[in-house]
C-alpha cells in the first residue's frame, strides 16, 4: 500500500473527531495499529479501511463504554468488534429508556406548573402514573404540621438507607382500606428512575388514574368531604396531599390526589 493513499493521524483525528492521543493510545493497546509508521519521523498512517473501525469506536465510547476498558474487547491481538457493538447497543437503549422516562417526568412538572399557576385554590383534573415515594409512618400532629422539620426527618432517613429524597411530593400519604387509615410522611426519590430492587420504605402508587384538586394545606382529613363518592365505593383508597411545584417558588402551592375507582372510565 502507498504511504500516498493512507491518512495521517492528523488526518485520521480530524475525519473521525478522535483525539490524537487517543489514538496513540489505541496504538499502544493493540486496538488500531497504524498500517504504516514512519521510521525517520515516527509518524503514524492509517487506511482507508480503519477509518470505519475508529468512527465504531469513538460511537461505542460515546455511549459511555470507558476508554480504558477497550482492553476488555481485545482477544488474540485483535478487537471483539461485534461484542463492543453489543454492549454499546444495550448502553443506548438503556439511555433512551431513561430519556423517555425523564421526558414523562418533565411533561408531569409542565402540567403542575401550569396547572398551579392558573388557579388560586380551586380547579381540579385527572392524571394518570405511578411513581416511587419514600414513606415514614406519621404520628405527629396535622393541626401543627412542621413542614421543615418533617422534611429534614425525612432527608435523615432516607439517607440512612442510601436515599436522596427531593421536595417535589413532599407531603403525607394516607392508605385507606375499609375504616382502617394509615397516614405517612412522604417525599419524592432524587433517583427514582433507577431504581431496581424496592427498600422497605419505598412505596409505589398503583399506575392508574387519579383525580386531583388544588388545596390550601396538607389537611388529609378533609379528603372524604371532596371525594364522597370515591369514599362511597368499595376499593383500598391512595390519598397523596402534597406540596406541588409552581412558577413562584416563594410560597408553595398544595394538591390532593386520590386513586379513582377501578371501574372509573375517564371521558375525553
Amino acid at each position: 500500500m502507498k504511504k500516498a493513499d493512507l491518512f495521517s493521524i492528523g488526518e485520521v483525528s480530524k475525519i473521525t473527531g478522535m483525539h490524537i492521543k487517543s489514538l496513540r493510545y489505541y496504538d499502544r493497546i493493540g486496538v488500531f495499529t497504524p498500517s504504516y509508521v514512519d521510521s525517520n519521523t515516527g509518524y503514524r498512517y492509517y487506511s482507508f479501511g480503519q477509518l470505519q473501525n475508529i468512527l465504531a469506536v469513538r460511537t461505542c465510547l460515546d455511549s459511555g463504554i470507558a476508554l480504558n476498558n477497550l482492553e476488555a474487547y481485545m482477544h488474540g491481538g485483535a478487537i471483539d468488534y461485534m461484542g463492543l457493538l453489543n454492549d454499546a447497543s444495550d448502553r443506548v437503549e438503556q439511555a433512551m429508556d431513561l430519556l423517555r422516562k425523564r421526558m414523562v417526568y418533565l411533561d408531569f412538572m409542565k402540567q403542575e406548573v401550569s396547572f398551579n399557576d392558573a388557579s388560586a385554590c380551586a380547579g381540579s383534573r385527572d392524571c394518570y402514573g405511578s411513581i416511587a415515594l419514600w414513606l415514614t409512618p406519621f404520628d405527629g400532629d396535622i393541626d401543627g404540621f412542621d413542614r421543615k422539620g418533617n422534611y429534614l426527618k425525612l432527608a435523615e432517613d432516607a439517607g440512612s438507607h442510601g436515599f436522596q429524597i427531593n421536595p417535589l411530593y413532599f407531603g403525607m400519604l394516607m392508605k385507606c382500606r375499609g375504616n382502617d387509615r394509615h397516614i405517612y410522611l412522604m417525599a419524592g426519590l432524587e433517583d427514582f428512575l433507577k431504581l431496581e430492587d424496592d427498600d422497605e420504605h419505598i412505596f409505589r402508587t398503583p399506575e392508574t388514574w387519579y383525580s386531583c384538586v388544588r388545596r390550601p394545606d396538607l389537611d388529609l382529613r378533609a379528603v372524604e368531604s371532596i371525594w364522597p363518592d370515591y369514599f362511597a365505593a368499595d376499593y383500598d383508597k391512595i390519598v397523596l396531599s402534597t406540596v406541588s411545584i409552581r412558577s413562584d417558588g416563594n410560597e408553595p402551592a398544595y394538591s390532593m390526589f386520590i386513586n379513582k375507582p377501578p371501574q372509573t372510565v375517564i371521558q375525553g
